[in-house]
């Protein structure tokens, strides 16, 4: 289970705001700047692009399998992104928000 948190195939970073110094953007923007070996994907539902790279409107969009989910979203959203992301067949997520009781 470790290796899919640590050496995942496949990233998706949720909620990836369009504004640059986002928590999103920026977990994005090290993802592609760290020469990330496997495939990573942007999940915003207000965006079609960012950086010229394909945005998603959600986890379940995505064509290819997805190891790891990072979840960076509202708390009131953070039950519905868990939902979409096992139906999806996440292993692992990781949750930054705020708000969460």
């Amino acid at each position: 289970m470790l290796d899919v948190l640590f050496c995942p195939k496949g990233v998706a970073v949720v909620g990836v705001g369009r504004e640059e110094g986002s928590v999103g953007h920026e977990i994005f923007d090290n993802i592609r700047a760290a020469d990330f070996k496997g495939k990573y994907f942007a999940v915003n539902p207000k965006a079609q692009e960012i950086h010229g790279e394909k945005v998603y409107p959600s986890i379940k969009d995505i064509p290819y399998p997805v190891d790891l989910a990072v979840i960076v979203v509202p708390a009131h959203l953070v039950p519905q992104v868990m939902e979409e992301s096992g139906e999806k067949g996440v292993k692992v997520a990781v949750i930054i928000s705020a708000g969460l009781v």
